[in-house]
């Protein structure tokens, strides 16, 4: 009834055209520009020695992964996104206590941002 070469290809039309849909939804959706930018304030911030600047920002980073936080886990849920939740964390609480080692940890969030909330990243 069916030719077996007319439907394996509709059925790798439909997985490539659904692969590019989740793509696209997927680089649309994630808060990877905004987040750069935030990591960029809180160093300037914690280079000028301006912890209230650095606190503020800190808070909004974490609050702009928790608000995004379920959607980038069921993109990636790896070892990287553990050890990312555990920078923000140490970089909130290094700020809090006006600890030069923020830096550190602004770095390794700047490091591993492309790991974590890139679509489809990796291993």
């Amino acid at each position: 009834m069916f030719d077996r070469y007319d439907t394996r290809f509709k059925i790798a039309i439909v997985w490539v055209v659904a692969f590019l849909g989740i793509w696209s939804l997927f680089q649309s959706y994630f808060p990877i520009k905004s987040m750069k930018q935030q990591l960029n304030q809180i160093e300037e911030s914690i280079d000028k020695k301006d912890w209230v600047q650095a606190k503020e920002n800190a808070s909004r980073f974490k609050e702009n992964f928790r608000r995004n936080r379920i959607f980038i886990q069921m993109n990636n849920a790896t070892e990287a996104f553990t050890v990312f939740e555990q920078n923000i964390g140490q970089l909130e609480t290094s700020v809090k206590h006006k600890q030069d080692s923020a830096l550190e940890y602004v770095g390794a969030l700047r490091e591993a941002i492309d790991l974590v909330i890139k679509p489809f990243s990796g291993p």
